[in-house]
């Protein structure tokens, strides 16, 4: 029996069957750690890596968190992600709807346009995921490159022990 997050998340890979998972087919990979649940929608999985297309936690921890606590969340998360593409840094804080939204900074800019990560942090949970934006168009969430192991560390750093 998995004791930690990341043995769950390892465990849990067993149960989606690769042949089964497509963009157009994708499957949600699901943990359930103690009252919080995390999630990663794969649209592609192998051995050693996944496509994935947001990664969430849905959570009562922050249910009655202010706007402080959750920004405190947010930086702490700012500190721990850095094995990601880019660093991801809080950029705003919307009081009205208690949430904080963090991007790449920078984000990587190439002919094609922009790519970026964007966390949001609020009452209900955690919500990442990665946009492409055109420089003539609108931004659109696009499925992005993990390890499996990047995958188990994103559901520690967002359910600490």
């Amino acid at each position: 029996m998995a004791t930690n997050i990341s043995d769950q998340v390892q465990q849990s890979w067993d149960e989606i069957g690769a042949s089964k998972v497509s963009e157009s087919h994708p499957q949600t990979l699901t943990v359930n750690h103690q009252t919080d649940r995390f999630e990663a929608e794969l649209v592609a999985i192998d051995t050693m890596s996944c496509r994935v297309l947001t990664v969430r936690v849905v959570t009562q921890r922050f249910c009655n968190a202010s706007s402080a606590e959750l920004r405190q969340t947010a930086s702490q998360l700012a500190s721990q992600l850095i094995y990601l593409l880019e660093p991801i840094a809080p950029i705003e804080v919307d009081e009205d709807h208690s949430t904080v939204q963090m991007r790449s900074n920078p984000p990587h800019r190439d002919e094609k346009g922009t790519e970026y990560f964007e966390l949001l942090v609020s009452r209900t949970g955690l919500s990442l995921c990665r946009y492409h934006q055109p420089a003539d168009g609108l931004r659109s969430i696009i499925a992005t490159g993990l390890t499996r192991e990047i995958v188990g560390r994103l559901a520690s750093d967002f359910l600490p022990e």
